[in-house]
């Protein structure tokens, strides 16, 4: 899970601190910095998406949890949401191996969708029937992995766009309730 805070007494910025401090609706402010942070972080995940379903997942579990007078949480509620923004290591939890699409066919699939399947070498393979080679041969689906460290795909909001939004927010309703 990943997590963004705002709140008036963290904020980074001794400007944006005045802001929402002279602001009569901070509730309002907080829940609308917190939704378009929540945007961001969703137009972020889209777009690393290659045409699976998994990144627009992870940016529809990506939403605004709490807001009120005192500030937002925006959270990525995803299981694999900090796993791709930060990284590290994958291992197996309910099995001994993971399974690992090495062929087109078997991306976003299970071994066990395939029939007629074998194990050698740390691969799976399909191509046997009845002890037989059927016609077409040999094909390698999947290799077999303790675990794999996957490298980090950046796809959180950094914090300077994010407080710049939180700047260019509060001004525009510090405008607006002044002109009431």
């Amino acid at each position: 899970m990943i997590t963004a805070r705002f709140e008036n007494a963290s904020a980074t910025s001794a400007m944006l601190r005045h802001l929402i401090a002279s602001l009569k609706n901070k509730g309002g402010f907080f829940k609308v910095w917190g939704h378009r942070t929540s945007l961001m972080a969703k137009t972020s995940a889209r777009s690393h998406s290659k045409g699976g379903r998994f990144w627009p997942s992870i940016a529809n579990l990506t939403k605004v949890t709490s807001a009120s007078d005192s500030g937002a949480v925006v959270q990525c509620l995803h299981f694999a949401g900090a796993q791709k923004e930060y990284g590290g290591t994958i291992t197996a939890k309910n099995a001994k191996f993971l399974t690992i699409p090495i062929a087109p066919e078997a991306k976003g699939k299970r071994a066990g969708e395939f029939e007629n399947t074998f194990v050698m070498g740390g691969i799976i393979f399909q191509g046997i029937e009845h002890g037989k080679k059927k016609d077409g041969g040999l094909k390698a689906l999947f290799v077999l992995k303790k675990s794999v460290n996957q490298k980090a795909e950046p796809w959180w909001p950094k914090p300077e766009p994010v407080l710049a939004q939180g700047l260019m927010l509060a001004g525009e309703q510090l405008e607006r309730e002044m002109n009431k």
